[in-house]
């Protein structure tokens, strides 16, 4: 008997871990939830002419595009998707995305240079950059991107330093390192 009731004892505490998991997710932006994303070039009926070069070009590079209403949202142009060698491309492409609202280069070897092609994306909220070899002076660069809201930094090469220089630069800016 008293078996069956550690087992009943222990339903509880299964359903509040479960719970207390789904709980702490992280709060730190991401790809949006949903299928599987497709890799290689896609159909987007909606996507405004003006676009329709840009967006095929980094799908066959190996980024996935999300659009909304037309435009080109979300570029996640992670490792798995597009070759470091591409990765000078991409970023050239990007620069011609004025509709960007986020952007993964997750794992990508991004230099400073780089981002101030991006620095110019009128529309930039969010950028993940973990894991690439962003350091200091990337940071100088991200200090000038009007419109970041989100930042990731994880597994990068800034110093705390170069995070409380960008937080006193942009204080409204969250990042995570």
């Amino acid at each position: 008997m008293s078996r069956h009731c550690s087992k009943r004892a222990v339903w509880p505490l299964l359903a509040f871990l479960l719970l207390l998991a789904v709980g702490c997710r992280s709060e730190t932006p991401g790809p949006q939830p949903g299928p599987p994303r497709p890799r290689g070039p896609q159909e987007h009926p909606d996507l405004e002419q003006r676009y329709r070069e840009v967006v095929r070009r980094l799908e066959e590079l190996g980024a996935v595009v999300r659009v909304e209403g037309g435009l080109p949202v979300e570029v996640d142009a992670a490792a798995s998707g597009v070759s470091s060698e591409n990765l000078a491309a991409v970023i050239e492409l990007l620069g011609q995305v004025d509709s960007l609202r986020r952007l993964y280069l997750t794992e990508q070897p991004v230099q400073a240079a780089q981002l101030e092609t991006l620095a110019r994306l009128p529309q930039l909220e969010s950028l993940n950059l973990d894991s690439t070899p962003v350091d200091d002076q990337g940071l100088a660069v991200l200090a000038r991107f009007e419109h970041l809201k989100v930042v990731t930094l994880r597994g990068t090469a800034v110093t705390a330093q170069g995070v409380a220089r960008l937080r006193k630069a942009r204080p409204e800016l969250l990042i995570t390192y």
